[in-house]
């Protein structure tokens, strides 16, 4: 009976593994004007190609950015499921020469998980603030971020805006544990407009949320841009 039960919890953590996202990003510098033969270097790869979970995103640096890198490349999966359902070693070898002949230098690498994610559209919002943070108790401002972001369907849902909340698990970013992203319309304007209108007309709406979420420390954040994205 216990190697019974002990099975069944294998299966049951295993499901569990497979379903978890994570994703891991690859900052660079790109060579002077390069920025569009490196999209369409990734539209020859990605385009229309399946995946075997979650996808692909090219992206600009922002404001914030570290170390002069001007880009990044962030993989989204399942852990356990990542990559194209078919491709040979001679497309990623030919895709990874490419990409180095574009590349003036590479920059910050770093992986965790996504813990929490809603979806909007990056066509209408494309560029991200992300905030880098220490929770001071993570399960509970995950819980309070999932609360404030389902009180609020006028800020997330009606403008099309993702929201997302992980972890760094592996390259800890400026001393932070975790992640607190969301998209706008534009690289600034939209993004401090967001602010002032939660701290205003929203804050006692969402009071008891952000307090049930505990103390956070924010280390820094960056801006980027999705330029291409595949999923």
């Amino acid at each position: 009976m216990k190697k019974i039960l002990l099975f069944i919890a294998i299966l049951i953590s295993g499901v569990a593994y497979s379903q978890q996202m994570a994703y891991s990003a690859l900052e660079f510098t790109a060579e002077e004007n390069a920025q569009d033969q490196i999209a369409e270097l990734f539209d020859s790869r990605y385009l229309n190609k399946e995946f075997k979970s979650g996808g692909v995103s090219l992206e600009r640096l922002g404001a914030g950015r570290q170390n002069g890198s001007t880009h990044r490349v962030v993989w989204i999966y399942e852990l356990g499921n990542r990559g194209l359902v078919s491709e040979t070693p001679e497309e990623r070898r030919n895709f990874r020469r490419g990409f180095r002949n574009l590349v003036e230098s590479w920059g910050e690498q770093y992986s965790g998980r996504i813990q929490s994610w809603q979806e909007g559209d990056t066509s209408k919002t494309p560029y991200f603030h992300i905030w880098l943070i220490n929770p001071a108790d993570p399960d509970a401002f995950k819980k309070g971020h999932d609360k404030i972001v389902d009180a609020l369907p006028e800020i997330f849902v009606d403008q099309a805006r993702t929201v997302g909340f992980g972890t760094f698990d592996i390259n800890k970013q400026k001393g932070a544990s975790h992640w607190v992203g969301i998209s706008g319309s534009n690289s600034s304007e939209d993004h401090v407009n967001l602010i002032n209108e939660i701290q205003t007309t929203y804050a006692k709406k969402i009071q008891k949320h952000v307090e049930a979420r505990g103390e956070v420390e924010i280390t820094g954040s960056v801006m980027i841009q999705v330029l291409k994205r595949y999923m």
